[in-house]
């Protein structure tokens, strides 16, 4: 099995145009694709495109804890954007060129849980995953976003550019293979009276789950 990247973008990219800031970098990465599968298409039978994108775009573009160092939700949003894109083109690339492996890519995918069974508790549920899980993985799976979420992103600003030939793109066949899910911790959503929908409060508790001995965290979240 062969990773293609694994959050290792060249420095000359980042200095030149941005990186994963741009579009250019859609071009660049299946060039650099083109390389790889020209040598060990026919070799290398498992291929993962990215190595969690929604992680490395967070950490770098949202959270600034890697680089580039930036917060900024619209940036965050772009940049994850455009990894759904490289991985489309790539995808694209590689079955056009009829090499027998799988391809796909790996999600780091946080599962939620109602905490309670009370509707505002279920409906804080539903807006986790409309703006976390089925937000990353929709697009590399069925090519969409979630409508109520890509509104909500609208009205204030940062939502995606979504341009046709991006649709023409990812209505090939974005979906791959396989999508490997990267299952790293649990989260429970509880209601606190449904603020403004845009509102996000976090607070951090560690409760026991059967089957589950180490939790990287536990959040608790109002939407």
């Amino acid at each position: 099995m062969v990773t293609i990247y694994h959050w290792d973008l060249s420095q000359v990219l980042q200095d030149e145009y941005g990186g994963w800031e741009s579009r250019r970098i859609i071009e660049d990465f299946t060039a650099y694709s083109i390389i790889l599968f020209e040598e060990y298409g026919d070799k290398v039978k498992y291929w993962i495109v990215l190595n969690e994108p929604n992680i490395f775009t967070q950490l770098g573009y949202l959270l600034a804890m890697h680089p580039p160092g930036k917060k900024d939700m619209k940036t965050y949003l772009m940049t994850y954007r455009h990894t759904a894109l490289v991985h489309a083109n790539v995808v694209k690339l590689y079955k056009e060129r009829g090499h027998k492996g799988y391809i796909g890519s790996s999600i780091a995918y946080t599962p939620g849980y109602s905490a309670s069974e009370k509707e505002e508790d279920k409906e804080v549920l539903r807006r986790y995953y409309e703006t976390v899980s089925w937000w990353l993985m929709d697009i590399y799976q069925i090519a969409a976003y979630t409508k109520w979420r890509y509104e909500l992103f609208q009205k204030h600003g940062i939502a995606p550019e979504i341009t046709e030939e991006d649709k023409m793109t990812v209505k090939y066949k974005m979906v791959c293979d396989d999508i490997e899910k990267d299952i790293m911790d649990g989260t429970y959503k509880k209601s606190n009276k449904l603020p403004a929908e845009d509102e996000l409060i976090e607070k951090y508790r560690y409760p026991e789950i059967p089957y589950v001995k180490r939790l990287i965290f536990l959040r608790e979240e109002v939407w």
